[in-house]
């Protein structure tokens, strides 16, 4: 097997870990707050679990167990059409794809305006998705 299908196959199998149920999902707020971040923020804004509130800026860019399993799912159906997608370079089929609620939040760094819109057209069309924060750069 050559490296690019060895990355498929563990990328792939770890969206499907990602999919499994793990850990009772925790309580969400039904009043969560959402602000909007500047551009010069590494992340985006973030509800912590216990009271809902707003966290720093990198918060939602790391990788956080306690998300549900309806956030988990769209992640990995996300990760699924970039990986299937031969379109799409290596380095844009690794963004960071991060789900809270109905919102995705893309980082990382696309080769091409057309990458970076083919990635979003993926993003936008996943079911349950509302929201898409944006902060893939191109990179030539």
């Amino acid at each position: 097997m050559n490296s690019r299908t060895i990355l498929i196959v563990v990328t792939s199998a770890a969206a499907l870990v990602a999919c499994g149920e793990g850990p009772a999902p925790r309580a969400r707020s039904a009043t969560t707050q959402t602000t909007s971040a500047s551009s010069d923020d590494v992340g985006s804004m973030s509800p912590t679990p216990a009271t809902g509130a707003v966290s720093g800026p990198a918060d939602v860019m790391r990788p956080d167990p306690g998300r549900t399993t309806f956030e988990r799912r769209i992640t990995a159906d996300i990760q699924r059409r970039l990986l299937t997608d031969d379109a799409l370079s290596a380095t844009a089929k690794n963004v960071e794809i991060v789900t809270v609620g109905r919102k995705v939040y893309l980082r990382g760094e696309v080769r091409t305006e057309e990458e970076k819109a083919r990635i979003e057209g993926h993003v936008r069309s996943a079911m349950g998705v509302t929201e898409v924060d944006d902060r893939l750069e191109v990179v030539k």
